[in-house]
């Protein structure tokens, strides 16, 4: 299983034992890789590579919300949502 789907797996597991009125759950991967050459000759080679989640919950006609781009797995918004 890749890591966008573990992510979403793990996300989806946490909030469904809550007690919330409703959540969002928004992930987004993408990958880039750029070569340009002169004469040639590589002159330019760039490639990157991005994973961003979003969380959005509803609870009490109250809203909260927290992204990240950071690749940290997920225990950390996991104990916070478990209220620790």
């Amino acid at each position: 299983m890749n890591d966008v789907n573990e992510i979403l797996d793990q996300a989806l597991s946490i909030l469904r034992k809550k007690s919330i009125d409703g959540y969002e759950v928004y992930l987004e991967e993408s990958s880039h890789f750029y070569v340009e050459s002169k004469d040639g000759k590589v002159d330019t080679l760039q490639a990157s590579h991005s994973l961003g989640r979003a969380f959005r919950i509803l609870n009490r006609q109250r809203m909260g919300f927290s992204y990240t781009n950071s690749l940290i797995h997920l225990s950390l918004t996991g104990r916070r949502l478990h209220g620790e």
